[in-house]
Protein backbone atom coordinates (compact mmCIF):
# COMPACT_ATOMS: atom_id res chain seq x y z
CA UNK A 1 0.00 0.00 0.00
CA UNK A 2 1.51 3.06 -0.88
CA UNK A 3 0.21 5.01 2.14
CA UNK A 4 2.29 2.74 4.70
CA UNK A 5 4.33 5.57 5.05
CA UNK A 6 1.73 7.90 6.52
CA UNK A 7 0.67 5.10 8.58
CA UNK A 8 3.94 4.53 10.02
CA UNK A 9 5.23 8.48 10.35
CA UNK A 10 1.11 8.69 12.46
CA UNK A 11 2.40 5.82 14.91
CA UNK A 12 5.97 7.52 15.64
CA UNK A 13 4.22 10.62 16.26
CA UNK A 14 1.29 9.44 18.34
CA UNK A 15 2.95 5.95 20.07
CA UNK A 16 0.54 5.50 23.07
CA UNK A 17 -2.50 5.27 21.06
CA UNK A 18 -4.08 3.14 18.35
CA UNK A 19 -4.24 5.25 14.57
CA UNK A 20 -7.32 4.11 13.18
CA UNK A 21 -6.83 6.20 9.71
CA UNK A 22 -4.75 8.48 8.32
CA UNK A 23 -5.35 11.18 5.27
CA UNK A 24 -2.44 13.83 3.54
CA UNK A 25 -4.12 16.76 2.63
CA UNK A 26 -3.05 20.14 1.40
CA UNK A 27 -4.41 23.47 3.12
CA UNK A 28 -7.05 24.74 1.76
CA UNK A 29 -6.69 28.06 4.24
CA UNK A 30 -3.97 30.25 5.24
CA UNK A 31 -3.81 29.58 9.14
CA UNK A 32 -3.06 25.50 8.01
CA UNK A 33 0.44 24.17 7.64
CA UNK A 34 0.83 23.92 3.68
CA UNK A 35 0.97 20.16 3.89
CA UNK A 36 -1.15 17.94 6.90
CA UNK A 37 -1.28 14.77 8.17
CA UNK A 38 -4.43 13.90 9.71
CA UNK A 39 -4.59 10.82 11.89
CA UNK A 40 -7.20 9.68 13.93
CA UNK A 41 -7.28 7.30 17.01
CA UNK A 42 -10.06 6.03 18.60
CA UNK A 43 -11.44 9.49 20.48
CA UNK A 44 -8.94 12.59 19.07
CA UNK A 45 -8.35 13.58 15.07
CA UNK A 46 -4.60 14.59 15.64
CA UNK A 47 -2.94 16.97 12.60
CA UNK A 48 0.55 17.18 12.09
CA UNK A 49 2.25 19.75 9.73
CA UNK A 50 4.45 17.68 7.85
CA UNK A 51 6.96 17.87 5.07
CA UNK A 52 6.06 16.07 1.97
CA UNK A 53 8.43 13.88 -0.06
CA UNK A 54 5.97 12.24 -2.95
CA UNK A 55 2.67 14.08 -2.21
CA UNK A 56 0.43 12.18 -0.44
CA UNK A 57 1.86 9.04 -0.33
CA UNK A 58 5.62 9.99 1.29
CA UNK A 59 6.06 12.28 4.54
CA UNK A 60 8.57 13.06 7.13
CA UNK A 61 9.14 15.57 9.91
CA UNK A 62 6.20 15.18 11.56
CA UNK A 63 5.09 18.06 14.35
CA UNK A 64 1.74 18.30 16.07
CA UNK A 65 -0.31 21.21 15.24
CA UNK A 66 -3.45 20.49 16.40
CA UNK A 67 -5.92 17.78 18.29
CA UNK A 68 -9.13 17.70 18.18
CA UNK A 69 -11.61 15.27 20.37
CA UNK A 70 -13.69 13.36 18.01
CA UNK A 71 -16.81 13.69 19.93
CA UNK A 72 -16.43 17.23 19.19
CA UNK A 73 -15.42 17.45 15.48
CA UNK A 74 -17.92 17.55 12.49
CA UNK A 75 -16.29 16.56 9.00
CA UNK A 76 -18.14 17.16 5.71
CA UNK A 77 -16.65 17.86 2.08
CA UNK A 78 -17.47 20.95 0.14
CA UNK A 79 -16.10 20.72 -3.47
CA UNK A 80 -13.65 18.01 -2.85
CA UNK A 81 -12.17 19.87 0.31
CA UNK A 82 -12.13 18.23 3.78
CA UNK A 83 -13.81 20.61 6.04
CA UNK A 84 -13.62 19.75 9.80
CA UNK A 85 -15.46 22.04 12.52
CA UNK A 86 -14.77 21.93 16.12
CA UNK A 87 -17.90 22.44 18.16
CA UNK A 88 -16.31 23.75 20.85
CA UNK A 89 -14.62 26.78 19.35
CA UNK A 90 -16.78 26.50 16.27
CA UNK A 91 -13.60 27.17 14.09
CA UNK A 92 -13.48 25.62 10.62
CA UNK A 93 -10.38 23.54 9.31
CA UNK A 94 -9.97 22.98 5.37
CA UNK A 95 -8.07 20.75 3.36
CA UNK A 96 -7.77 19.71 0.03
CA UNK A 97 -6.91 16.01 -0.46
CA UNK A 98 -5.77 13.13 -3.11
CA UNK A 99 -9.04 11.39 -4.27
CA UNK A 100 -10.16 8.50 -1.73
CA UNK A 101 -8.28 10.78 1.43
CA UNK A 102 -11.22 12.85 2.27
CA UNK A 103 -13.33 10.08 1.98
CA UNK A 104 -11.57 7.83 3.84
CA UNK A 105 -11.37 10.26 6.59
CA UNK A 106 -15.02 11.50 6.27
CA UNK A 107 -16.46 7.82 6.53
CA UNK A 108 -13.87 7.30 9.42
CA UNK A 109 -15.10 10.19 11.34
CA UNK A 110 -18.93 9.76 10.45
CA UNK A 111 -18.96 6.07 11.71
CA UNK A 112 -18.79 6.61 15.69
Amino acid sequence: MPEANLLDVAHEAIPYEDVVCVGLFRSAARRIPQWSLVALTEKKLHIFAVRSIVPYITVSDPRLFLSLDRATTVARTVDAVLVLTDTDTGREYRFEGAPGHAAYVLTELQSD
